[in-house]
């Protein structure tokens, strides 16, 4: 880098402009999902209409 740049930020707020039709790569999605261990599990407990609602220590306090 030469001495009068500046190093550039990561803003994950900052949007590319995106054409309609332009085609988009989703590479990664990550999260926490209740009673389930992975986005596969919580999305097979959501459609086998499990009931994921729990009431122990796992919890915040309200």
């Amino acid at each position: 880098m030469a001495n009068n740049e500046q190093p550039t930020h990561w803003n994950p707020f900052l949007k590319a402009p995106v054409e309609p039709g332009e085609e988009i790569v989703i590479t990664g999605m990550s999260g926490r999902f209740p009673e389930s261990d992975n986005m596969k599990h919580y999305e097979e407990n959501l459609m086998n209409k499990v009931d994921l609602i729990t009431d122990d220590g796992r919890r915040w306090k309200l």
